[in-house]
């Protein structure tokens, strides 16, 4: 392998992740609590008109991303927040797949990720930019393990880039390296606010 293809191949395994398959548990943030919605019976109350409701809860978080060739297996029910926690994650990992098609920084990243993070994936697309490099196709997540502990949510995944396709001076391969590999990531609460603290392969496959 040449140094060139064997940065390539880092590159692919820093800026490509996804989602989680859940057990998650609540971290006993008091938001998280509901008490039971009790409504007067029409009986009770002499009406006979139906009642409504409006759905109750936040909406699903989304598991497919076409414009940046991102999809999930499956995200995970977590609950109270750590779901907080998983929507700053889906929103870096979006940004992770953007920067890779784009070859340069974006919100998505720099606004969810700590300043370490945030380096290495600009250390990514400066490396992209140098070599008229980006990634093309679609990568999908898996996620085969959720960790929840006061104020961390580790998420532990498998990355299939089966589809993907690495794009260097208009010549496009498969990147160097399994296909499908581990990742591990953990979204930290900061200030009362969650960001990514770490994003980073695993040896082996999945």
């Amino acid at each position: 392998m040449t140094p060139s293809r064997a940065a390539a191949s880092a590159a692919t395994l820093a800026v490509l992740a996804a989602g989680l398959l859940a057990c998650g548990g609540d971290d006993g943030d008091p938001s998280s609590a509901t008490s039971p919605d009790l409504e007067p019976s029409s009986e009770a109350t002499g009406s006979t008109e139906p009642t409504t409701s409006a759905p109750k809860g936040p909406k699903p978080i989304p598991t497919s991303y076409p414009d940046v060739g991102l999809e999930y297996d499956g995200l995970p029910d977590l609950k109270g927040s750590y779901r907080d926690a998983l929507e700053v994650f889906v929103a870096f990992d979006r940004g992770r797949l953007q920067l890779a098609r784009e070859a340069k920084m974006n919100p998505l990243v720099s606004e969810n990720a700590a300043e370490q993070v945030v380096a290495t994936f600009q250390s990514t697309a400066t490396y992209l930019q140098d070599h008229d490099a980006y990634y093309r196709g679609t990568s999908v997540a898996t996620f085969d393990d959720v960790e929840t502990n006061g104020g961390l949510l580790g998420l532990d995944l498998c990355l299939d880039g089966t589809e993907l396709r690495f794009v260097e001076g208009g010549s496009a391969s498969a990147p160097d390296g399994p296909a499908r590999v581990p990742f591990r990531v953990i979204v930290t609460r900061i200030d009362g606010s969650w960001t990514v603290t770490e994003a980073a392969t695993q040896e082996g496959t999945c």
